[in-house]
């Protein structure tokens, strides 16, 4: 029997709604385009005062659909989850520090849940010119580790703790700090991240460890403690493992400084009846003698050109800045001022000295030329601040 013409336009009129419906349901299952022009463009340098930054990118969806953003961001090349369901195509990130790579990618949905996932972009921000100073500072009630640009800018409180922290010393690749703290009376080693994070103590040791330093391999942190009862030189990994004795001497042994080759280290010891400046190999071997005079020579530290020793000496009556050669030869003074001079570290050109001195009325952190000439105060340094340790990165 043929069919009522009225049945036959209604399924006909079903038919065109079925199929239309089936092709917007097809349409909407197009996925958004891939996330592109990222901002920073991918593997830019960021100045190194940009420590906040906006992220940005491109993405549409075919249909016109809204879409939602997760963002992955990361120091880690494979970056991981930092925020998700962004409305829009920006995003502040903040807290970035210098020296870093910074991993980032995009992942876009639409409103019916198709994915596109974004390619691994990266920027990096710069390393201050001139490199960083890392000091130890009461000045916010505590004595603390402080970093800064060599010219003074950017003071910031790595906010190691409650205790007493002393002598920071940068690791090679400028990422972390290591240093000594007070703990219930006792000196211990830490390392902490350049950026504040990630404090680690690796000396854990009921005695007193003090005065760290970083190889310039950055596989060996050496440190003075007092565990066998007088102060000796220890070297260690970096994470505080195999802890060794470089010095196995009666007297006290303390404050050394690496070679650039990693291959010796200079150090402080009163084993001939006064405070001397030593050297020896990186295994303790071939112990040496460099100075010899009456006065008290402490805080050697090595050339990064491996050349010269910079150390402080008492012999014309205060304290003052030193050199010589890695030999014990052409000792001579380059500060040559009434107040007191203490504790040299190199410039990572080996152009310049950082010290500390009492010349302004109050300790403060200098720097001068390797001749002597041109002595210079470092900006808004409080009373307090000292110990100050030029980075190898610039």
């Amino acid at each position: 029997m043929k069919a009522p013409a009225k049945y036959l336009m209604i399924v006909t009129i079903l038919a065109f709604f079925a199929l239309t419906t089936c092709s917007k349901l097809s349409i909407n299952q197009t996925a958004p385009d891939v996330p592109s022009n990222p901002s920073p463009a991918d593997g830019d340098a960021i100045p190194p005062d940009t420590l906040d930054i906006e992220l940005s990118w491109t993405c549409v969806d075919p249909n016109g659909d809204p879409l939602i953003y997760d963002i992955y961001f990361d120091t880690a090349a494979v970056p991981a989850i930092y925020d998700s369901l962004i409305e829009t195509t920006s995003y502040e990130v903040t807290g970035l520090f210098y020296n870093r790579t910074y991993y980032w990618k995009i992942v876009a949905t639409d409103n019916s849940g198709n994915v596109t996932e974004g390619p691994v972009w990266n920027f990096t921000v710069s390393w201050p010119s001139g490199g960083m100073i890392a000091f130890a500072s009461d000045r916010d009630g505590t004595n603390d580790i402080f970093t800064m640009f060599s010219d003074g800018s950017h003071q910031r409180n790595l906010q190691t703790g409650d205790e007493s922290d002393d002598f920071p010393s940068w690791s090679p690749d400028c990422q972390r700090i290591v240093f000594s703290s007070e703990i219930a009376g006792s000196g211990e080693i830490f390392v902490i991240g350049s950026d504040g994070t990630n404090k680690i103590n690796i000396s854990n040791n009921a005695d007193e460890d003090l005065f760290p330093a970083w190889s310039p391999l950055g596989n060996k942190i050496s440190f003075t403690t007092y565990r066998t009862g007088n102060l000796e030189i220890y070297i260690m990994n970096p994470d505080g493992s195999e802890q060794y004795n470089l010095t196995n001497n009666p007297f006290d042994d303390l404050m050394c400084s690496w070679s650039p080759t990693g291959e010796q280290l200079v150090f402080v010891s009163i084993r001939d009846a006064d405070w001397e400046i030593y050297k020896m190999d990186a295994d303790g071997s071939d112990q040496t003698r460099l100075t010899s005079n009456p006065g008290i020579d402490w805080f050697p530290s090595w050339s990064p050109n491996g050349l010269v020793i910079a150390f402080m000496s008492t012999r014309d009556g205060n304290y003052e800045i030193y050199l010589m050669n890695t030999d014990g030869s052409f000792q001579h003074n380059i500060t040559n001022h009434a107040s007191d001079d203490f504790y040299p570290r190199w410039s990572p050109d080996g152009s310049r000295i950082v010290f500390q001195s009492m010349r302004s009325g109050d300790w403060g952190i200098y720097t001068i030329n390797i001749d002597g000439t041109n002595p210079q105060p470092i900006p808004d340094i409080s009373a307090g601040d000292g110990e100050a340790d030029w980075s190898p990165c610039y």
